[in-house]
């Protein structure tokens, strides 16, 4: 049987869909913050890496998108082979040790594909 509204005590249906957005004050301006992010990216990523591991930065181009502005596109390959056992070392080949990642950066609309070289021969 069909219900309305008030017949169902006032309650909203099940399926609606509540968007809650927060607003964090931030102790820092947005250039102030951007800065800072692109300070911090690299040298994290330094940090994290081990010998025969690392971050490799192909491009880090200037970029104009026309529906987002201008920003920054970067192309990165990241070396993991330290990461993996030296059992699967022995049998995979040393191109399959890497991914790709591509990275249009408009701040603050950011967008970043992460890809590995032998997956495209899947599709």
């Amino acid at each position: 049987p069909k219900r309305d509204r008030a017949a169902a005590g006032g309650r909203q249906r099940k399926d609606m869909v509540r968007l809650l957005e927060f607003q964090i004050p931030m102790p820092c301006s947005t250039e102030e913050y951007r800065r800072g992010q692109l300070y911090m990216v690299p040298k994290l990523a330094d940090e994290m890496t081990k010998e025969g591991a690392g971050c490799e930065c192909i491009a880090n181009d200037p970029v104009e998108i026309a529906t987002r502005g201008a920003g920054k596109f970067t192309r990165k390959h990241y070396h993991f082979i330290k990461a993996v056992p030296s059992y699967v070392r022995a049998v995979i080949p040393k191109r399959a040790t890497f991914v790709i990642e591509q990275s249009w950066d408009c701040f603050p609309w950011s967008k970043t594909v992460i890809a590995h070289p032998s997956f495209g021969k899947f599709s």
